[in-house]
């Protein structure tokens, strides 16, 4: 039996006479699949698995990934992409860690659930495939209620400029929370923008907020804004001073 290093690619089979459980600390591989009608399970406090590589579930079935205590750590030092399939909700990560030192960070290629901590120490999250026009139907980042994310504190907000979600973020739960949102730009303002933001706690459990900041005008433009500066209509207080050109966030 091999015992997986930082460079061993690892494809669980459904041919597998048992399928692997992690239960220790300082599990590590480089490309990771789940292929289909096969699973792993993750289910001690001091589990911890670090990914080098890729990540890739292609099973559909609900617990393929049975991720039920410790963390994973996505630590490469070039780009990573993680991907959990169709059926992200049902496979979703317990305590999951970015800390990959690239300039481009882990790219998620699915929608990706995360019920215990979301932990940001270094290096983007972008999410491909999200659909800034119809964002139920794009790929989510999901904070479950009772999730949490880190670092986060209410004088800078959550997440770093070195590491934050670049894309639609959504938190479930009846807690304040503040969204680690940001964006990696490659247009006419190149560069990375952390821009958290935040909401007051909601009213029920069930209820889910989503957030996305872009950096980018929006898509209305500032002329269609009745009565930005009607001193009589909207008390000074109240009123719409300006709107951006350069940026703006999706709340909702």
């Amino acid at each position: 039996l091999q015992v997986p290093g930082t460079t061993t690619n690892v494809n669980i089979k459904n041919s597998a006479p048992q399928m692997p459980f992690i239960s220790s600390p300082s599990a590590v591989c480089n490309n990771l699949t789940i292929e289909n009608a096969a699973s792993l399970s993750i289910d001690d406090q001091a589990s911890t698995l670090t990914i080098y590589g890729n990540f890739n579930n292609t099973n559909p079935a609900a617990n393929s990934l049975n991720h039920s205590a410790g963390v994973v750590t996505m630590g490469g030092s070039s780009t990573q992409y993680l991907n959990c399939g169709t059926n992200s909700a049902n496979n979703d990560f317990y305590n999951l860690t970015i800390n990959n030192s690239s300039a481009t960070g882990v790219i998620l290629q699915s929608s990706v659930t995360v019920t215990g901590a979301l932990t940001l120490t270094d290096g983007y999250m972008t999410i491909a495939g999200a659909n800034p026009f119809n964002i139920p139907n794009g790929n989510l980042l999901t904070l479950t209620a009772g999730a949490s994310c880190s670092p986060s504190n209410t004088t800078t907000g959550a997440g770093s400029a070195i590491s934050f979600v670049d894309g639609p973020i959504t938190k479930i739960g009846n807690t304040a929370f503040v969204f680690p949102v940001g964006n990696v730009s490659v247009g006419s303002f190149p560069g990375a923008y952390w821009l958290p933001i935040g909401i007051g706690a909601p009213s029920l459990v069930t209820d889910a907020f989503t957030a996305w900041y872009h950096s980018a005008q929006p898509t209305a433009s500032a002329a269609t804004f009745s009565g930005i500066n009607d001193s009589i209509t909207y008390p000074a207080l109240h009123r719409i001073a300006k709107v951006s050109t350069v940026e703006y966030w999706d709340l909702n």
